[in-house]
């Protein structure tokens, strides 16, 4: 007896040291989804700070070096549901060494570029391409394997993203100054390789998960592993064809007030170090410092927003901060000095990460974790869509009226697409809360149909039949039926 206890005593201190390292990896893993959206977030929002630059080498017009950042914003999106297959396909871990891979080589090839259209190419597609692999492997991992606090890990995932802004807009500051833009994106391409860092924790945590499987799973992967190999324009449409039920009126409502909400929202990040320098009377310094935190802030911001979002509806979460970061969009073309641009940039940093940090949690909402991968790519294509055309917008704007008149147009766009998705999300609970009174009053109805049967005599049963049966099944079958 004692060594029985003592044996037991070892397995249950076994299982709490496997327990506590599991956690520990997780942790480490919400790390690598941090760093994901660090190295995306970062190079995607900072490049603003080489507009000048390539308007200057290039002798461009503002409508062409707009849709440079037009694809970098849009073409991640745009090619979202193939990712989201990809990842559903071969695992997060994959596609972040996919991302890790891609984004050295096209920033790198980017150093040699010597036409705008060649950036197009480098940058505009083959970097969008990484930086959606990072984007969807960190957003889909922690979505995924995180039940509990869900919405309050995704901040801290997407608030990888501000802080990624806050350094490397200084950084690439620093880099453009002493080595042009042409040495800062060489150096640049070698700081995102360490998103393979994030790779080699998913896949430690993979692996972890892999070696827990029971053999039914196990056939249950080997049937998913055969069904793969039918090939990825098959499998792309079977999995959009196995999650069409998600894809319902309200979620094409929200989608289309989203993208053009992702229309606009994002453009102070392309046209402020610019804006600032000219119209807003500041110097590189203080532009670039602004700029940095402003992306430190909407770390901050997209960490508040996503604790809110496991208190809240996060529906009428996602209206309020658009519409903030709407009407701060268009104070941003008015504001003039450093006194006046500071604040209006602190509201509209805290309230611009909502849209990244509350969308995953709102597409759940609606639709289920299990159509999320279906749900993202919807959202995703139409928002990458509306991106690319935004931006091209606002250089044209630009060119012809100046950055006030971009500014104060994206502005106005997202105040009134906030306000009409607040209308939608009011319509949609009270439809919600009508169901819920039906489902309880046909719940009620059947549970007092139950109860007049319950009152309704039973037969007896025949006692002696059924012993008759047991005596003739034996000893053995008797404890059988027992």
């Amino acid at each position: 007896k004692q060594f029985n206890y003592n044996l037991y005593q070892k397995y249950i201190l076994n299982k709490k040291k496997k327990e506590a390292m599991k956690n520990r990896l997780k942790l480490l893993c919400v790390f690598g989804c941090f760093l994901c959206y660090f190295f995306a977030d970062g190079c995607t929002y900072s490049f603003g700070l080489l507009y000048p630059e390539l308007l200057a080498n290039f002798n461009q017009t503002n409508s062409h070096v707009a849709f440079l950042s037009g694809l970098i914003y849009g073409i991640p999106q745009i090619l979202a549901p193939i990712v989201c297959h990809l990842q559903h396909t071969f695992g997060c871990s994959r596609i972040a060494f996919v991302s890790a891979f891609l984004l050295l080589v096209s920033y790198s090839s980017g150093y040699y570029a010597t036409r705008i259209e060649l950036l197009w190419l480098s940058v505009g597609v083959f970097t969008s391409l990484g930086l959606e692999c990072g984007y969807i492997s960190g957003i889909m991992f922690v979505s995924t394997y995180y039940n509990k606090r869900r919405a309050l890990f995704t901040g801290i995932t997407t608030a990888g993203g501000g802080v990624g802004i806050f350094c490397l807009t200084y950084l690439l500051a620093f880099l453009t100054e002493k080595f042009t833009y042409r040495g800062a994106m060489l150096l640049v391409a070698g700081l995102c390789f360490n998103v393979a860092v994030s790779a080699s924790l998913f896949l430690s945590y993979e692996r972890s998960l892999k070696v827990k499987k029971s053999s039914a799973n196990r056939r249950h992967s080997q049937q998913n592993v055969d069904g793969e190999q039918v090939g990825f324009c098959v499998g792309l449409c079977q999995s959009f064809a196995g999650g069409r039920a998600a894809v319902r009126p309200r979620l094409l409502i929200f989608c289309a007030c989203h993208s053009l909400i992702s229309m606009w929202v994002m453009l102070p990040w392309t046209l402020f170090y610019t804006h600032a320098t000219g119209y807003g009377q500041l110097n590189a310094a203080e532009a670039s410092g602004l700029q940095s935190a402003m992306g430190l802030l909407t770390a901050l911001g997209q960490i508040a927003w996503g604790f809110a979002g496991d208190r809240a509806n996060p529906l009428y979460l996602l209206c309020l901060c658009m519409l903030l970061a709407g009407a701060c969009c268009a104070l941003i073309g008015w504001a003039v000095g450093l006194a006046s641009l500071v604040p209006i940039c602190v509201v509209y940093a805290l309230t611009n990460g909502g849209l990244v940090s509350l969308l995953t949690v709102c597409l759940i909402r609606l639709s289920g974790l299990s159509n999320l991968h279906v749900t993202l790519s919807v959202a995703s294509v139409l928002g990458g869509a509306t991106s690319l055309a935004g931006t091209s917008i606002a250089g044209l704007i630009a060119d012809r009226f100046g950055y006030q008149a971009a500014l104060w147009t994206a502005g106005g766009a997202v105040c009134v697409t906030s306000v009409a998705l607040a209308a939608f999300v009011a319509s949609f609970d009270r439809q919600l809360l009508v169901r819920n009174d039906d489902n309880a009053d046909n719940a009620a109805s059947v549970g007092d149909a139950d109860m007049d049967e319950t009152k309704t005599p039973m037969k007896p049963r025949n006692s002696d039949a059924n012993c008759d049966e047991l005596n003739e099944l034996g000893d053995a079958s008797v404890h059988d039926v027992v």
